[in-house]
């Protein structure tokens, strides 16, 4: 509420400020805009009322205290019941191999298994998870080695380890002190997460685990979100899960709740006192038939993963969204420039594709757009604008870029918008694309001729003054074919498609460069040698 706020009164500041801009003309790059999505990183929580207050100041030194020691007794008693079912066994890698390379097996590891399935169900039901709702049963380990899950709070990695599954986790938990024991008799997956290759690295430890001989190893969960969500979108898999080729078992995890979403996501305040302070709370969990891949899947894991999402996402009537875990690493990068965090959910997965922008390139534009939006709101308005280019706000050029990157025509611009409306001037577009859009930034009344004065106007407002009079002179009687006096699109399109030595003059390179040092190099100074390259 106080950003939707603060984003009127700056719009209304830009209003007053903007009410003589001109209407805005699509660009030729317009094809990369996107429509803008849900925020899938939100948590859902109501600002609390009277109730959740009273349960905060009633419940949670109460039943919330009696929910913190329960939980303490369960992890003591797990942690002590693993390490003693693993004294002295000789199944356990030596410590400079910690990766388990063989399936646990004996009466001690089974016994340690129950009773840390049994606490895992109980520390749920001491949280408020009385009743699960599960819906469709999980099929055996030869049928499908792989359940893949989406991920949206602590809760459901819990239930599945009660289930009896495993998991990937971090290289070095089976050292850590008395959990070590813990990490180990669940037979997790380490994988190597600080590996530059990591990536290729976990699909490698994927692929070995799950095509090992069917049944000696427990069902591997996976959460191919790579990250969590409020669960009402299912955002970009990553391939890892997928790139065995096998088949696999989705599932789906949702919570019922009117005052508390116990989503493990931004926004909720005072989320783990309002966990334990909580009556009750409500989860279900579905298991879908087994995904068979076709041929063609298994030979590509990316085909893979989008047709088991699309699946799930029918499933539950679920949208799909191309954000990823680059989405949250960006938002941590905007809280630090002292931005809203949400300044920097931009859909990343759909940039990355779009405009080939590395997630060190993004953050350096989010750097950029953090020094041009002064009251660090996460919107940019006409003056800021302005003041980044340093131009007037009153100069058409000015306006009509801002139109351009306005992509909703709220009069602000919000770091998506300005990304996108960045890389349309910077990406690659065709020579006729070039100057279809050069033509709609001269052509001030939009009536589809230039006149010899709308030209001298851009001139004088974007501080070209280095064209002399007659150079000015020269250009337009050779655009003004019939002498008319006023040069229409097709007679500005044909001159320079048939004389391109007039883009390559030396005239014309003093005046870029005079607008590249005012316009391009404020958004690209701090971007990767590779993308100024580019540019």
């Amino acid at each position: 509420q106080r950003q939707q706020e603060q984003k009127k009164r700056k719009m209304s500041d830009t209003q007053s400020t903007d009410s003589g801009a001109s209407a805005a003309t699509p660009s030729p790059a317009s094809s990369v805009r996107r429509t803008k999505t849900h925020n899938p990183f939100r948590n859902l929580t109501p600002e609390p009322g009277y109730v959740e207050i009273l349960k905060l100041i009633f419940l949670l030194p109460t039943l919330g205290l009696l929910r913190a020691v329960l939980v303490a007794l369960l992890l003591l008693l797990v942690v002590v019941v693993c390490n003693l079912a693993l004294l002295g066994s000789r199944q356990l890698p030596s410590k400079k191999r910690e990766q388990l390379q063989a399936p646990l097996s004996g009466w001690r590891h089974r016994a340690a298994l129950a009773v840390v399935q049994f606490a895992a169900r109980a520390l749920l039901f001491v949280l408020g998870f009385y009743y699960i709702d599960v819906r469709g049963k999980p099929v055996s380990t030869q049928t499908a080695p792989l359940v893949v899950s989406n991920h949206v709070s602590y809760m459901e990695p819990v239930f599945f380890t009660y289930m009896g599954f495993s998991h990937l986790a971090k290289a070095g938990v089976g050292s850590v002190p008395c959990f070590g024991a813990v990490f180990r008799v669940l037979q997790l997956l380490l994988v190597e997460r600080s590996d530059p290759a990591s990536c290729a690295a976990t699909k490698d430890s994927i692929v070995q685990r799950v095509k090992a001989e069917r049944g000696q190893w427990p069902t591997l969960c996976i959460y191919p979100e790579g990250t969590i969500t409020n669960g009402r979108s299912l955002i970009q898999f990553k391939v890892g899960a997928f790139a065995p080729g096998v088949p696999v078992q989705p599932a789906m995890v949702s919570f019922s709740f009117t005052w508390f979403d116990p989503s493990t996501t931004y926004g909720c305040k005072y989320y783990f006192p309002r966990l334990f302070s909580q009556f009750a709370n409500f989860m279900k969990v579905e298991f879908l038939p087994v995904y068979e891949p076709s041929t063609a899947e298994m030979a590509d894991a990316k085909r893979f993963a989008s047709a088991v999402r699309a699946r799930m996402a029918r499933a539950h009537n679920l949208s799909t969204t191309e954000h990823q875990v680059g989405d949250v690493l960006l938002s941590y990068a905007a809280q630090e420039k002292k931005l809203p965090w949400e300044v920097g959910v931009v859909e990343f997965g759909a940039v990355h594709e779009l405009f080939n922008l590395s997630l060190d390139d993004t953050k350096a534009f989010l750097n950029k757009f953090s020094s041009y939006d002064k009251d660090h709101d996460g919107y940019m308005s006409l003056q800021e604008f302005a003041g980044a280019l340093g131009f007037s706000t009153s100069s058409s050029l000015t306006q009509d870029l801002f139109q351009r990157f306005d992509q909703d025509e709220d009069g602000l611009l919000s770091f998506d918008e300005f990304l996108g409306g960045v890389m349309q001037i910077v990406n690659s577009v065709s020579m006729e694309q070039t100057i279809e859009w050069a033509f709609q930034l001269l052509d001030h009344d939009h009536d589809e001729y230039i006149s010899k004065k709308e030209l001298l106007s851009v001139i004088d407002k974007a501080s070209l003054q280095q064209i002399e009079k007659s150079a000015t002179d020269a250009i337009l009687a050779r655009l003004d074919a019939d002498d008319a006096g006023l040069i229409s699109k097709e007679e500005f399109k044909t001159l320079l498609l048939k004389n391109p030595k007039l883009m390559t003059s030396p005239r014309r390179a003093e005046v870029l460069e005079n607008f590249r040092l005012s316009l391009a190099n404020k958004y690209l100074s701090a971007s990767s040698p590779d993308v100024r390259q580019h540019v």
